[in-house]
């Protein structure tokens, strides 16, 4: 029985769309500069041995069962959710390799004729679900659509700098126009969730019952059934446009929270667990639990906010000491484990663009005595956060009271479930915030959207003038390395100003029963790929 539930808008931006990119099986056009080289590539590992190769497939329909404590939803894009379904049914206009170089994915090619000219060449042998050509009028309209059903995407995505009325079709030729130079939007038609191609004529004639469980995509898979916060269930199509995946079918549940999740690996009901936790994740490394393991960047940076809107924060003091008294080692231990990783910058380590700027240094009694010359004294400070009801969450607000309470300063903290919190957060009705910035598709300018002052998050964003003219300098730069010297500076004004206190960088552990032989592990546990999935 179908239950249609609707999400409140996720975390802002902030929580917005960690979304990724699907390999494309065309061939391969003009590339953007991969980004700089990880500290650490995700790479499958096993707790004993390699990982199990395959011999010979499973004869008959193949069939994988994934666990997942990432809610289903409705498989309209423009909802704030993350669906893990969404990359079976859709595909994106373009996609980003795991060396983060833009090829081609139902765009073929893409050319800027000049600043604010780009075309797209769109295959011609592209069909949805339901048996329609994928048309470059269905790109175009997908785009659009996008932002005008929900607003709280403009900014972040770059689409308002697209001129519709002035886009063209020539043929299988999209010609975009934009009203200024925009470096991002390459990477913006690299993100699924902002450019997966939906079906023109079939949206304007259906609502929302057929998006929650008969979505019409390009994708290698249809959805045959979708029941809220249970299981979702996918078949492969026979007329997919790329590479045939080797799985006929999946199946992914859904479990409320991690441990019942592992319990039903270990008993053998599930062939894959997205997003275990540290210590299940240890005990597959410990060979306590039969099965492999990967660990991945969740392309995701946790940040401490120290708003514009809280007057004490506009003592540079105040965010000076609150970042002196935070050990983002011991905070990320506390909270994350081995699936956290202290960051150096307020830019992705795996971005284009990111620069080393280091942690800031712990030393609370610096931070007493700059609090102390500022004319602040023990108990002043009382600041109130508002966080959602996650593990990783009220562990990080735990130490981070203790703390800050060592340098006098009182964090008030209140938990909530994702949907009261929001409206805290949608009214900017706390002083501290937890943030998560999310590079899914490696690039820049779509973290730093968070901070341009046009944006919906009031928690993040910056009105200085220096730091505006740096953010829309850099978003507007089209040469490559003025393009990264503009984004160093970004870095280090936050760096040198402490509105955004980096934390730790998210990792992701998956855990694989030894069916399963091969998987690209490159993207995120949320928006993954599970049509590369081989099975013995």
């Amino acid at each position: 029985m179908k239950k249609l539930t609707k999400l409140m808008a996720l975390l802002l931006a902030v929580l917005m769309l960690c979304a990724v990119v699907t390999g494309c099986s065309g061939k391969t056009v003009t590339e953007e500069p991969a980004p700089a080289a990880k500290e650490e590539t995700p790479a499958k590992e096993a707790p004993a041995e390699d990982a199990p190769v395959a011999e010979e497939a499973e004869e008959g329909p193949i069939s994988v069962t994934v666990g997942t404590t990432t809610s289903s939803g409705s498989f309209d894009n423009t909802v704030m959710s993350s669906n893990v379904g969404y990359m079976l049914v859709y595909d994106s206009i373009l996609a980003r390799d795991t060396d983060g170089n833009i090829i081609g994915n139902i765009a073929e090619s893409y050319e800027y004729t000049d600043d604010t000219t780009l075309v797209l060449t769109i295959r011609d042998d592209v069909y949805f679900s339901n048996g329609k050509l994928c048309t470059p009028e269905d790109v175009l309209f997908s785009i659009e659509r996008f932002i005008s059903t929900n607003s709280a995407f403009v900014s972040t995505t770059f689409y308002d700098k697209i001129l519709f009325d002035e886009c063209s079709i020539d043929g299988n030729q999209l010609t975009i126009k934009l009203a200024d130079p925009c470096s991002g939007i390459l990477a913006s038609f690299c993100n699924p969730k902002w450019s997966f191609v939906l079906c023109k004529s079939y949206v304007e004639s259906t609502g929302d019952d057929e998006f929650w469980d008969a979505p019409v995509g390009t994708g290698p898979y249809t959805c045959t059934a979708n029941i809220a916060d249970s299981y979702m269930t996918f078949e492969k199509r026979a007329d997919y446009w790329g590479e045939e995946p080797q799985v006929d079918e999946f199946t992914i549940k859904y479990y409320p929270e991690e441990t019942t999740m592992f319990i039903d690996f270990e008993n053998g009901v599930l062939d894959m667990c997205l997003g275990v936790s540290d210590a299940d994740l240890t005990r597959v490394q410990n060979g306590e639990v039969g099965g492999w393991f990967t660990i991945g960047s969740e392309h995701d940076l946790v940040m401490i906010c120290l708003p514009e809107y809280v007057e004490a924060f506009n003592d540079i003091n105040v965010r000076k000491a609150i970042a002196m008294a935070l050990d983002s080692e011991s905070l990320t231990e506390t909270a994350f484990g081995q699936l956290g990783v202290v960051s150096t910058s307020t830019l992705m380590s795996d971005s284009v663009g990111y620069v080393n700027m280091g942690a800031y240094e712990y030393d609370p009694d610096q931070a007493r005595q700059i609090l102390e010359d500022a004319g602040y004294a023990e108990g002043d400070l009382s600041f109130r956060m508002v966080i959602v009801n996650f593990p990783a969450n009220e562990k990080l607000a735990e130490a981070m009271q203790s703390q800050l309470a060592d340098i006098g300063i009182d964090l008030q903290v209140e938990s909530y479930d994702i949907g009261t919190a929001m409206s805290y957060f949608m009214n900017s009705d706390l002083d501290i915030s937890i943030s998560e910035g999310s590079v899914p598709c490696a690039d820049a300018a779509q973290l730093f959207a968070m901070a341009k002052p046009t944006h919906t998050n009031a928690c993040m964003i910056q009105t200085d003038d220096e730091i505006v003219d740096l953010l829309y300098s850099a978003e507007a730069e089209m040469d490559a390395d003025a393009r990264a010297d503009l984004y160093a500076k970004v870095q280090e004004w936050f760096f040198n100003n402490y509105r955004w206190l980096p934390i730790c960088e998210k990792k992701s552990a998956n855990v694989y029963s030894d069916r399963i032989t091969s998987w690209d592990t490159y993207w995120t546990s949320v928006y993954t790929d599970l049509k590369a999935i081989e099975v013995q």
